[in-house]
């Protein structure tokens, strides 16, 4: 009995083994690092917007050592926001916006951004994401 329990024990701790590695393949797979600059980088994130880009951030390092954290114009690209939506909902996720045209027809060239202390960066792609989410809400709601 002692022998059949330890052979269970065993291939329960391989099996948790096999299920973080598989975990660990599909965060390589889903969300890829790439260098843009010499001081920028970009990371795709498991989620695709309402016409299927695959949704992306982009961090910057700042001059002064912080770091920018960009939906770098994708958001609004692919949602069917208008600037109060994008004006809505970055005031609920305390993120910072540029529109580069006047439009108010979509797709509005604009992008959400923050700029946060380095300890602060998962905060700040939650940030991202969540504005997303919430853009994809708009245009499903």
């Amino acid at each position: 009995m002692e022998k059949e329990g330890l052979l269970k024990a065993c291939e329960q701790i391989n099996a948790e083994h096999e299920l973080q590695h598989l975990c660990e393949v599909f965060h390589e797979t889903a969300m890829t690092v790439w260098n843009v600059a010499e001081e920028s980088v970009k990371m795709s994130l498991p989620y695709h917007f309402t016409d299927g880009a695959l949704a992306t951030i982009k961090a910057s390092m700042m001059p002064d050592g912080k770091v920018r954290v960009s939906d770098d114009c994708l958001i609004a690209m692919h949602e069917p926001l208008t600037p109060v939506d994008i004006r809505e909902i970055c005031k609920e996720h305390g993120l910072d916006y540029v529109m580069r045209d006047e439009s108010d027809d979509p797709p509005i060239d604009c992008e959400m951004y923050t700029v946060v202390d380095r300890r602060y960066f998962c905060d700040a792609v939650w940030k991202i994401i969540n504005a997303i989410v919430d853009a994809r809400d708009i245009e499903l709601g």
